[in-house]
């Protein structure tokens, strides 16, 4: 940048925008100033600024059920699919599934981590850039009714787009069938 002559007091601003291309780095920019004529003191002709750049982790939910309708009685497979699609390791990632009302735990499974059904927090742990878990969750239905299974993802790694973090799927509960009525006979 050539100033050209600068007066005694006068001050000049050079502003750069700059747009940072990749994550989890510090990023240190030096920039020093020199002149034809003599400096009694070079000692604060140069600076720097240091700007960190967090790592980011895009987590994606998905929620799926075996069976969209089903009766009173029967058991569902609720899957929920957690992705890091990065570019960093999501840290300390953590899915929340809470059985909703109607629907009774029989069994789960967990690809990886735990998962605790009474608070329904599935521990997952740091998932790296591009892994996939998968947790399970085998439920009874209990009762007739709309039933709507949510669940959502998230760590402690910077998101930036939750918007696909959150996911449910939704099951219709019908009365058992009527035991067919014995034949009557002639």
């Amino acid at each position: 940048w050539k100033l050209g002559n600068l007066a005694k007091g006068e001050t000049r601003t050079l502003k750069i925008k700059t747009k940072v291309t990749t994550t989890n780095i510090t990023i240190t920019n030096f920039a020093n100033v020199s002149s034809d004529t003599p400096d009694p003191n070079e000692t604060n002709n140069n600076a720097n600024n240091t700007t960190v750049v967090p790592p980011v982790a895009d987590l994606i939910l998905i929620k799926d059920v075996d069976k969209d309708r089903v009766r009173v009685g029967d058991k569902v497979k609720f899957t929920i699919v957690v992705i890091n699609l990065g570019p960093d390791t999501a840290v300390n990632t953590r899915a929340y599934d809470v059985l909703p009302d109607g629907m009774k735990l029989v069994s789960f499974k967990a690809s990886r981590g735990t998962y605790d059904p009474v608070t329904g927090i599935w521990t997952i742990g740091d998932l790296a850039n591009q892994s996939t878990v998968i947790l399970t969750i085998v439920a009874e239905a209990l009762k007739e009714g709309v039933v709507v299974n949510e669940a959502y993802v998230e760590s402690d790694t910077y998101d930036p787009d939750e918007s696909n973090n959150y996911d449910n799927a939704t099951v219709i509960v019908e009365e058992p069938e009527e035991p067919p009525e014995p034949p009557v006979p002639e």
